[in-house]
């Protein structure tokens, strides 16, 4: 089964939470959250 974009972009921010710190990985998720209002 195909993963649907809200799959992958969960995976994505599920990825980014490791790699960055947390600050900037809140403000990624708050930087996502505005535009795509």
């Amino acid at each position: 089964m195909d993963a649907t974009p809200a799959q992958n972009g969960a995976i994505v921010i599920d990825r980014s939470h490791y790699s960055l710190p947390a600050k900037e990985h809140s403000a990624n998720i708050e930087g996502r959250m505005i535009s795509a209002e």
